[in-house]
């Protein structure tokens, strides 16, 4: 049965599931991989093709112009909307012709609009079950900026969505699979929508899902309180993780939680910090669903932990 081992401040378990993984309930057959032709977009196509090709997915490569200005900026009529169409449509050929791209089945279309309400629109029409976009995090005095179209994806998609950022490998995931999968859950319905995906994922990689949870307790009046609080929290924490997975599947699974030394402690630090000890290929996590105001929070966690990731990050708005 299950084995288990344990490390300071750390509780680790693993458990390898038997059967199969027929049963994971979220299947991916739809990839669109949202271009603006960057630098930070290119690094994230690597990605979007693994994980096409290991779904037997369909890659959908859209590029979206922004809307016609009815005039130019000195009152002439706007004459280079072709000109504009023809280049966009140059790049998103250059896209298609990369042999990682060959690999799989694919379609690249051009469209103009506000980004955001055209991704929308194509998540819908489309059946899109995956959002795959490049991102940069610079650093900003309290917070990291993700770019304000970016940002609105990952708030307002209905599903997945996929980021890469700067701080992560640009060849694509290692040996072309997503061998260590990080599963960050604080058990909110957000979380728990994570889950399916991180199940199909780690099923359709053979990989080892980390389940990881953060345990923060509120401020206390003594140190002796706060101790006995972490201590029925990791005594529950652990109970409910280890309910997550199903028995019917054949997967690695660890199950893994870390306590703040102080209530002060940022969750978002944890999971960065878990993804890096554990060297996980990617992390899965909800977001609440919302403004790019509150995204800007400063215990924004998933923003925090999609800037400044190790690896890719893949994001559940509810």
């Amino acid at each position: 049965m299950a084995s288990f081992s344990q490390a300071t401040p750390l509780l680790k378990t693993s458990h390898v599931f038997p059967a199969d993984c027929s049963s994971c309930s979220r299947r991916v057959s739809n990839v669109l991989f949202a271009t603006d032709f960057s630098s930070c977009s290119r690094a994230a196509l690597p990605y979007a093709c693994a994980i096409t090709r290991h779904f037997g997915a369909v890659l959908h490569l859209v590029h979206v112009v922004g809307p016609v200005p009815m005039i130019g900026p000195l009152g002439a009529p706007y004459t280079d909307v072709y000109y504009q169409d023809q280049l966009a449509q140059r790049e998103l050929a250059s896209i298609a012709d990369d042999p990682a791209v060959k690999q799989v089945r694919h379609c690249e279309s051009l469209h103009r609009g506000v980004v955001g309400d055209v991704v929308s629109r194509l998540v819908f029409d489309r059946s899109i079950d995956l959002i795959v976009l490049g991102t940069h995090g610079r650093s900003g005095l309290k917070y990291f900026v993700l770019g304000s179209v970016a940002e609105h994806i990952i708030r307002h998609a209905t599903c997945p969505v996929m980021t890469i950022g700067p701080g992560v490998c640009k060849d694509g995931p290692p040996e072309g699979r997503f061998a260590r999968v990080l599963l960050a859950t604080n058990f909110s319905p957000a979380s728990m929508d994570a889950l399916n995906n991180s199940l199909s994922i780690a099923c359709a990689n053979n990989a080892t899902l980390i389940l990881f949870h953060a345990i923060v307790g509120e401020a206390t009046e003594t140190d002796e309180e706060y101790r006995e609080y972490l201590k029925d929290a990791t005594e529950g924490s652990g109970e409910q993780l280890g309910k997550l997975v199903p028995e019917n599947l054949s997967i690695s699974c660890e199950i893994l939680m870390k306590t703040a030394l102080s209530p002060k402690t940022s969750p978002a630090e944890m999971i960065l910090e878990a993804a890096t000890d554990n060297r996980a290929d990617l992390i899965v996590m909800g977001a609440r669903r919302g403004t790019t105001v509150a995204a800007h929070a400063p215990r924004a966690i998933a923003h925090t932990v999609v800037c400044r990731a190790p690896c890719p990050v893949m994001t559940i708005s509810r």
